[in-house]
């Protein structure tokens, strides 16, 4: 919500939404640390894994995209696909533990 409410036209927008997506990755950081016991969603762990290695990727182009004082298009285009991958996973992870199971995801 707080990406979503950053005023682009502000001189402070770009560091304000590195600030954010900061706080976005110690989430991501955080929920991937918790230890899933229960042998039926032991699937959890990767995904939330998977998401902060993904939202840590897309910090790191994010930064490259915005902090050096010259946009970057081509790092802020594989932010963004790094961001939509970890934020896919954290949709997931709630899908399956409301007990269904997205169409678009393939369980080994």
């Amino acid at each position: 919500n707080k990406l979503n409410t950053i005023d682009v036209t502000a001189p402070d927008a770009a560091e304000s939404a590195l600030k954010n997506l900061s706080d976005l990755k110690k989430a991501f950081d955080e929920l991937s640390a918790i230890n899933v016991t229960d042998k039926n969603y032991t699937y959890i762990s990767g995904l939330a894994d998977e998401g902060a290695e993904y939202m840590s990727k897309a910090l790191e182009f994010y930064e490259k995209a915005y902090g050096q004082g010259k946009f970057d298009k081509g790092s802020a285009d594989l932010a963004y696909q790094y961001l939509e991958r970890a934020t896919k996973r954290v949709r997931v992870m709630v899908t399956m533990l409301h007990g269904e199971v997205p169409e678009d995801v393939i369980l080994h």
